[in-house]
């Protein structure tokens, strides 16, 4: 195919890009590249196809067909076509972007360094708040919530900086500022960056239908965590009725999987198990690691819930093993967390306790406050003694305490600390002081 055709091609795939028909510019870009061979001696030619590489291999860490093993391959040809400095800055990002998405944490966050390396020296200025922003998500994966939130707020500051140009950017930082905010259990500050982020899908880009039920879903989990679980619910109700069944998948796994959290806490075990289900069949088909680690948590929690230890410990030990290969340690404390309540059914509670010490440790650590207080909560159930009990009991009563100090609406504040879980740890410091 010579250079003219292969031009018309790839103007044709910008068309398409432009115009959000993502699978038709992809289309187009695949017949690029296959009508080219690697570094084409035809300068022109070579610069179509490197274009071609890199566009795709960008689309398809968002497309709703979630081509991660197509575009991961995209984007390592890409990188080693590229000699331009933007290519090789984009193939990096790119290949960042895939290793986070199937669980390669190690190589993830060594692929963010090197490419916030490379743009310090270059001094280019206008990508370093993505590059934070990348750099951040890798931190959540392996558990410094602290280095994400601080990278995260980097970026925003950065993406200010910009002006008009920044404001995508910075709408979509304040999204996954607020995602660390809920593992810290910042709950106002969590609700009001996925408002930021929410509003400017709304008011900016109406048409983005993937990051809008992503705005939703994640608003209604800043409302879950507070316990406010009808708000919550229309969230969730909201973000799935904008998507079409088979598209988005990872997304509307979360959103079936926040539904079942609600109704598992509302006390109906037979619509959480069938929406926690529902959402593993859709994690495991959109190939979204991350995804899949969150539903199987929910999920065991669920089913211990309604007396299915074993299915519980089935799916505890799937998160394990995943969550062990991509060395993420928060993840890891959830697991762990979950075995520990398996023996605890079981009647062996020293061998509960050990899971649980060890869950402490890395939670304690990473500074995850919405697992700590449970973890401790825990503890107090198979203390040896009333007054180790009640040592557990006022340590995750302190947690809940300033989890509630910091909810800035009192209305909302009233509802978490009156929730049934909230209650079952304050009434029993209150009760014996």
């Amino acid at each position: 195919m010579d250079a003219k055709k292969l031009a018309r091609l790839l103007e044709q795939a910008q068309t398409h890009e432009t115009n959000r028909q993502y699978e038709d510019a992809a289309t187009l870009y695949e017949e690029i590249i296959a009508n080219t061979v690697p570094n084409s001696p035809d300068e022109k030619i070579q610069k179509i196809r490197v274009k071609a590489l890199g566009r795709v291999s960008e689309l398809y860490t968002y497309l709703v067909s979630e081509k991660y093993d197509e575009g991961l391959a995209h984007a390592e040809q890409y990188q080693a076509e590229a000699t331009e400095y933007e290519d090789k800055r984009d193939a990096l990002f790119n290949i960042g972007e895939y290793a986070f998405h199937v669980g390669d944490n190690k190589r993830s966050l060594a692929t963010y360094r090197a490419v916030l390396d490379l743009i310090e020296t270059e001094k280019d200025e206008s990508a370093l708040p993505r590059a934070y922003n990348s750099l951040a998500t890798a931190y959540i994966a392996v558990g410094r919530l602290e280095d994400a939130t601080n990278d995260y707020l980097k970026a925003v500051d950065k993406y200010t900086q910009l002006g008009d140009k920044g404001e995508h950017g910075k709408a979509n930082t304040w999204n996954r500022l607020g995602l660390v905010y809920l593992e810290q259990g910042e709950i106002s500050k969590a609700i009001n960056a996925h408002e930021k982020f929410l509003k400017y899908y709304q008011e900016t880009f109406k048409e983005d239908v993937q990051s809008l039920m992503t705005a939703f879903n994640n608003l209604g989990e800043g409302y879950l965590m507070a316990y406010d679980l009808q708000t919550a619910l229309h969230f969730f109700q909201q973000g799935l009725a904008y998507g079409k069944e088979g598209t988005y998948l990872h997304v509307t796994a979360d959103l079936q999987r926040n539904i079942g959290v609600v109704y598992s806490l509302q006390g109906d075990s037979k619509l959480a198990l069938k929406n926690l289900n529902h959402a593993l069949e859709l994690s495991e088909a959109s190939a979204n690691v991350h995804i899949q680690i969150q539903v199987l948590y929910s999920l065991a929690l669920a089913e211990f819930e309604a007396g299915k230890n074993e299915s519980a410990f089935a799916h505890a030990q799937s998160l394990l093993n995943i969550a062990g290969t991509g060395s993420a340690s928060t993840h890891y404390a959830n697991a762990i967390h979950l075995i520990g309540i398996y023996y605890q059914q079981k009647g062996q509670p020293q061998v509960a306790e050990k899971y649980w010490q060890e869950a402490i440790y890395i939670a304690h650590e990473a500074k995850q406050r919405r697992l700590l207080w449970q973890l401790h909560a825990k503890m107090a159930e198979i203390a040896s003694t009333p007054d180790l009990a009640q040592v557990h009991f006022k340590i995750a009563a302190d947690i809940l305490e300033q989890m509630a100090e910091g909810i800035d609406d009192p209305i909302l504040q009233n509802t978490f600390r009156r929730a049934k879980a909230v209650q079952a740890v304050l009434s029993q410091v209150e009760r014996d002081d």
